[in-house]
């Protein structure tokens, strides 16, 4: 078989492959990456070549950019490549990408939510740091009313009061994208 054919029957096979729902996303990039590799071209010229977006063609290989646990995430189809790829490609510190996986794989986000949920990771430290310094004062509140002396007949309503706060502001952290806890109150429940 001359050269030429096998050229021909190696991009249409890459073509092929690009389209198909069988090859996961990893699998494509790795095929992709190998590929430029061994003709020595960039995405741009692949892309040209294989008669495909280079916008498709970096958005599938920056899922090999994604961290091993990220990846994990991807083989076990907890989230997709596509997700894989949007984390890495949008997230200023891709330190966080693991966190942020987990994060949306935790909270079953659709791919506007999780958008929105890694614009707001992505903000200014300062705005995070200062919610962060809020909760943490506000938490130490909440455990100096738990230890507190409580008037007989009062407890229970007073820390049934403070466990609802508290799932409040823990809400409240997850809304503003803080990734790591802040609290570590647990209720004593044999303290009442």
């Amino acid at each position: 078989m001359n050269e030429k054919l096998k050229e021909k029957l190696l991009v249409n096979g890459l073509q092929d492959i690009l389209h198909r729902k069988d090859y996961d996303e990893v699998e494509k990039a790795l095929m992709i990456d190998e590929l430029a590799k061994e003709r020595g071209c960039n995405v741009a010229d692949l892309a040209k070549e294989l008669n495909t977006s280079k916008k498709e063609l970096y958005r599938i290989k920056k899922i090999l950019d994604s961290p091993e646990e990220v990846l994990e995430l991807v083989n076990q189809g907890q989230i997709s490549g596509t997700m894989a790829s949007k984390i890495m490609y949008n997230l200023k510190d891709e330190e966080q990408a693991p966190e942020v996986a987990e994060y949306i794989v935790k909270k079953k986000l659709n791919q506007v939510e999780a958008e929105s949920y890694i614009a707001r990771v992505n903000e200014p430290k300062i705005v995070n740091n200062q919610i962060h310094s809020m909760l943490i004062k506000f938490n130490a509140k909440l455990m100096g009313f738990l230890e507190a002396d409580i008037k007989p007949g009062r407890q229970d309503d007073i820390k049934e009061q403070l466990i609802t706060l508290r799932a409040n502001l823990v809400d409240l952290q997850d809304r503003v994208g803080i990734i790591t806890p802040v609290f570590s109150l647990q209720v004593d429940k044999d303290r009442t």
